[in-house]
């Protein structure tokens, strides 16, 4: 039996609203959902802060639908930014589960996706782009999360599932946009927290096609790519 992930459920300081979206989402038959804290990188004294401890939220967490276990939840900060020098990592990314990245230039997509060590990198499809993607966000690393702020703006995860095909995704890949793609990012997320890095060289005789540059990163350390459906 698969296992759903929505990795996307906005912070409020307000816990027993968001207390209530938790407990949808492990009625609604979602293992693991993950609490979003977004920061704004472009304004001014925007702080990156710790999480706030889950365990505050529920004495018991709920038991997920159709399983004989709680529901996982996760810390994620989502860093918005439109320039690479305003991505600087430190401890305090270390403290949360997933590190995402929502890009507003080009330039910051670009360096997201070849050198920035990141589990998601997010893409609203609900606005308009200020730039043009020159590949197909469509593929193999999409995950589908709801960005849900109340109960009602959940959906099941065979209704997020069947909206895979409005983004092209075939039913197969539709489902995996909310289970196996979504494990793949806890475990990068995972991976990135404790790993101590990896050194890669390679001769520089000539510039790498951009194809070419996308091979040599280890699938490892792909991100994923993220839709909000909002």
């Amino acid at each position: 039996m698969a296992v759903f992930m929505d990795l996307n459920i906005t912070y409020t300081t307000d816990k027993k609203r968001l207390r209530s979206v938790i407990e949808t989402a492990a009625h609604l038959g979602y293992s693991t959902v993950a609490i979003n804290y977004v920061v704004d990188l472009q304004q001014k004294k925007q702080e990156i802060g710790k999480p706030k401890c889950v365990l505050e939220l529920f004495d018991t967490f709920p038991i997920v639908q159709g399983k004989s276990r709680p529901i996982k939840v996760l810390n994620r900060l989502t860093v918005v930014a439109s320039d690479p020098s305003h991505f600087r990592p430190n401890a305090e990314y270390k403290a949360y589960d997933l590190v995402a990245v929502y890009p507003k230039t080009e330039k910051l997509f670009h360096a997201a996706c070849m050198t920035f060590d990141v589990d998601i990198i997010c893409v609203a499809v609900t606005e308009k782009q200020p730039f043009f993607f020159k590949r197909s966000p469509v593929n193999g690393n999409l995950i589908v999360t709801s960005g849900a702020e109340r109960p009602l703006e959940l959906r099941g995860p065979y209704d997020i599932a069947n909206l895979g095909l409005l983004f092209g995704l075939s039913e197969e890949d539709g489902k995996a946009a909310i289970s196996t793609n979504c494990r793949a990012v806890h475990l990068h997320g995972e991976t990135r927290k404790t790993a101590l890095g990896i050194v890669h060289t390679m001769k520089k005789d000539q510039p790498l096609t951009e194809r070419q540059e996308e091979e040599h990163v280890p699938a490892s350390k792909r991100a994923k790519l993220e839709t909000v459906d909002s």
